[in-house]
């Protein structure tokens, strides 16, 4: 008989109560984990998530930061929508928009029962961050991060910079003076301030500039 990771028991006690009270379960004797799993199984399916998806918008994801994040992407990118929603509200209005078809299911489903497979001493927001992270780097492969294109030698470049600026650590890249950027020196030309920093006019020093 196979052994899954995933435990009625792990989830947090308010949501298991909640569950129940809105299915119509009359757990008499037994825990509400006890009451879901003679339901629905040792393990969750599509069923549950059909039966439960209200509660679950009210009494876990609007809750619960990282799995309606998790969600919302997903959802979105199956869907091709365009942007990412990072406000809660959004989010939420986003998700009670949605009809609850067998994609939905799918994705909620997915992060439910690795929401289920987390040990919990405290439930805290901070452990449930560890808890999220270290369960994804399990299961998910790592991404491929593209290094940027190197910029030619000789050529005027405009960049930008969007440091905060502070005491310690001023914008001095004022026009004639160079600076070091990728291990190489750039002559700054001109500078020009934007709402979010500085657009900055450099030529590359090196090969071709004449210099020794």
């Amino acid at each position: 008989m196979p052994r899954y990771k995933f435990q009625w028991s792990k989830l947090p006690s308010r949501l298991l109560v909640v569950l129940c009270q809105d299915l119509g379960f009359v757990v008499d004797g037994e825990s509400p984990a006890a009451a879901l799993q003679t339901v629905y199984g040792a393990r969750p399916n599509d069923d549950f998530v059909r039966d439960a998806w209200s509660t679950l918008l009210r009494a876990w994801l609007q809750n619960t930061k990282e799995s309606r994040e998790w969600i919302v992407d997903a959802v979105r990118e199956a869907r091709r929508d365009d942007g990412r929603l990072t406000n809660r509200r959004a989010q939420m209005e986003y998700l009670r928009g949605l009809r609850n078809t067998k994609n939905l299911r799918s994705i909620v489903l997915q992060e439910f029962i690795a929401f289920g497979e987390i040990e919990r001493t405290e439930e805290s927001p901070h452990n449930r961050v560890k808890d999220v992270v270290a369960a994804k780097q399990q299961t998910e492969p790592p991404r491929a991060v593209e290094s940027p294109a190197p910029l030619p030698p000789g050529d005027n470049v405009t960049t930008t910079t969007d440091e905060p600026k502070t005491e310690s650590q001023p914008f001095t890249a004022a026009p004639g003076s160079v600076v070091l950027v990728r291990d190489a020196e750039w002559l700054v030309t001109s500078v020009e301030q934007a709402t979010d920093g500085f657009f900055v006019h450099v030529t590359r020093l090196g090969r071709g500039d004449g210099r020794g």
